[in-house]
């Protein structure tokens, strides 16, 4: 009799774990082989390319831009950019400079504060994960960033101060890959 009431004790456990499985939802996976990289993202993103202007570089940048659907989500954009700036500037300036270039122009660009900031590496490349805050903090701008020779990628998202430290945030950023060339 106890094994009977055990066995009705972890049927709803089962049923639960199995129906928590069914809920979630397959995220979009990204994938190009001229950019060199795939990424997963809620849903397909939009994609954008534009030329920016750097100094004397014209720069090409492809902006991939998955928008939530509600307001109530608990990351409201999830965005990748990619640029690939000529080999003789990224061998001319210094990795520190380059991204205290791009860490300035972001606040400035946000009105922000940076809340964190820290050096990663990805495959012994560098990179920096940063933390800005805008709207007197009711919003929370995270980016991951790598430098890869000449290339930048760069994944961010945009969630409310309370979902700063989202699973969901990690998921996208973690789910950033090269591709073998």
């Amino acid at each position: 009799m106890k094994i009977k009431n055990t066995k009705l004790l972890l049927l709803p456990v089962f049923v639960l774990t199995l129906m928590s499985f069914a809920i979630q939802e397959d995220w979009y996976t990204f994938k190009s082989k001229k950019l060199n990289f795939q990424i997963e993202f809620p849903g397909k993103p939009a994609e954008e390319k534009e030329n920016v202007v750097e100094g004397p570089m014209n720069i090409e940048m492809v902006a991939l831009s998955y928008e939530a659907e509600s307001e109530d989500a608990e990351i409201w954009v999830y965005q990748t950019l990619y640029s690939e700036y000529p080999k003789k500037f990224a061998k001319e300036v210094s990795q520190d400079v380059f991204f205290k270039g791009m860490i300035d122009g972001a606040k400035k660009e946000l009105g922000g504060e940076i809340l964190s900031q820290k050096e990663i590496s990805y495959e012994g490349y560098p990179g920096r994960d940063i933390k800005f805050s805008f709207m007197d903090g009711l919003g929370v701008f995270s980016m991951r960033v790598y430098l890869i020779e000449n290339e930048m990628y760069t994944m961010q998202v945009i969630s409310s101060g309370e979902n700063q430290d989202s699973k969901l945030k990690d998921k996208f950023f973690d789910s950033f890959k090269l591709l073998k060339k």
